[in-house]
């Protein structure tokens, strides 16, 4: 099984049984943690119970029906956490509207970072914007949580090109899994940690990523915050680059058809 390399990105350009696509040396870091790094205790729990889930496919909801994955593709809604969200830090579990410039957050790769910005703004929520519900346990979260469909989480799909490989997938992707469903609401407030790189970050003990400036990020940002993401990716280049590879939600959804995904490292002697 191939391993991901540095800098490596996904593109969904062909069918899902195919092999690793289209890599591009300046969209990604794609870094996977080093074996003889110690784990967090955010994220020793985070891994230590694997979840496994599966979005159904068509034919199961409609009997008789022909097979079909079919998605329709759509621009991705920006990323964002809601009130109330605990983010794992160097003092504790913070609400994420409680986070301040200088707060260390726990990361996945790289332990405690210092957060350098909390971007917040309100939109709309209703129909492809509709804040996505991930009930307790469903990804080693500790209790339910909401998060922008097009916010990332870290997963790893159990089978198929990309089994065993830590990937980033916008919480849109699983609604249809056991557990995750649609929250619609008129309005909401979200918001977003931003790190002087992109980072796995741990929301209610879930691995999500923090904020990665990209241009459908950075559209939904108030103009105070835009320009200061779009003055700090000019100066660093790297804030923009990320963490693991990204595949799209057409992608990501056809893969969860087929094999499912775990979260989690490897089953012992896996």
């Amino acid at each position: 099984m191939p391993e991901f390399g540095a800098r490596q990105n996904w593109h969904d350009t062909a069918d899902a049984g195919a092999g690793p696509l289209g890599a591009d040396p300046d969209r990604s870091r794609a870094r996977q943690p080093s074996p003889s790094r110690a784990a967090s205790p955010a994220a020793e729990r985070a891994g230590s119970t694997p979840s496994r889930f599966a979005i159904p496919h068509p034919a199961e909801a409609s009997p008789g029906a022909a097979p079909s994955e079919t998605v329709t593709v759509v621009a991705p809604p920006p990323p964002g956490l809601t009130a109330g969200t605990l983010i794992a830090t160097r003092r504790g579990p913070v609400p994420v509207e409680r986070l301040r410039p200088g707060d260390r957050l726990q990361t996945l790769d790289e332990g405690l970072a210092p957060l350098i910005r909390l971007a917040r703004w309100r939109a709309p929520a209703q129909g492809a914007r509709a804040p996505v519900l991930i009930a307790a346990g469903v990804l080693g979260n500790d209790r339910a949580l909401v998060l922008a469909p097009g916010h990332r989480l870290l997963l790893r799909p159990e089978a198929g090109p990309l089994a065993d490989q830590e990937v980033l997938v916008v919480a849109a992707a699983l609604v249809g899994a056991e557990g995750v469903t649609r929250a619609p609401q008129n309005r909401i407030d979200w918001f977003a940690p931003i790190l002087a790189q992109h980072a796995v970050i741990f929301a209610e003990n879930a691995r999500i990523e923090s904020l990665l400036p990209l241009p459908d990020a950075l559209g939904a940002l108030p103009p105070a915050d835009r320009a200061a993401l779009e003055i700090s990716t000019a100066s660093r280049p790297g804030i923009a680059l990320p963490v693991r590879p990204i595949v799209p939600e057409a992608r990501a959804r056809r893969l969860l058809l087929r094999h499912g995904c775990r979260l989690g490292p490897p089953d012992p002697g896996g």
